[in-house]
């Protein structure tokens, strides 16, 4: 992505399509997670992942369907 200068727009599509959230993700909701963790909000969580993905972890991929 770097060396071609982003993304396409197909491949932005794709990447907003494959989150539960239906949208594109940005280093700041990343960034605001962040944030939270280091804010006195969260001052009593210990030990926990955090997944920051749109809930793309949530859903398998969405695949091409092959008629046998």
């Amino acid at each position: 992505m770097v060396y071609a200068r982003g993304m396409s727009e197909q491949a932005r599509a794709n990447r907003a399509r494959a989150s539960l959230l239906k949208t594109e993700g940005t280093g700041w909701d990343v960034g605001h997670a962040v944030k939270f963790l280091l804010s006195n909000f969260a001052r009593y969580i210990t030990g926990q992942v955090l997944v920051v993905d749109g809930g793309v972890t949530l859903q398998a991929p969405e695949r091409e369907s092959q008629e046998h």
